[in-house]
């Protein structure tokens, strides 16, 4: 995002339910199929440290990727914080796609730290039931 003449940012573009669910989709894909294992050891010491058996890509995972699973990341947790590539493909002005890749981070979290949509989704239905009675 540039600053514009009135040192303002851009706001970004809201994202629908199809393109979130594209996204989480594509975050779970990425998380179970990743190009590296170099953040493998560091995610397995950081859990260890706070007593947590983790297995990358079987158990830990990023906010997107538990979310594409139907869990969510319980308020409050702190994920561990590990070192990543970002893939962007661009168009060449002679018409090529070119891929260029640049670090970023992501924040991981394990299965112990979330919940079940399910579980929610049961206790809306119960609460919106309970207030179709009364109403």
């Amino acid at each position: 995002m540039e600053l514009t003449r009135n040192h303002t940012r851009e706001r970004r573009k809201r994202v629908n339910h199809a393109e979130r669910a594209a996204m989480q989709t594509a975050a779970l894909g990425r998380a179970r199929e990743g190009r590296t294992c170099t953040n493998d050891l560091l995610i397995i010491a950081a859990y260890a440290a706070k007593g947590i058996d983790a297995h990358p890509r079987i158990d830990v995972f990023t906010f997107n990727a538990w979310k594409a699973l139907h869990r969510h990341v319980r308020k409050g947790e702190h994920g561990v914080h590990i070192g990543t590539y970002a893939h962007k493909e661009t168009i060449k002005p002679d018409g090529t796609m070119e891929e260029d890749s640049f670090p970023t981070s992501a924040v991981v979290f394990h299965v112990t730290q979330t919940d079940s949509d399910i579980v929610i989704d049961l206790a809306r239905a119960h609460r919106e039931e309970r207030h179709q009675k009364f109403a």
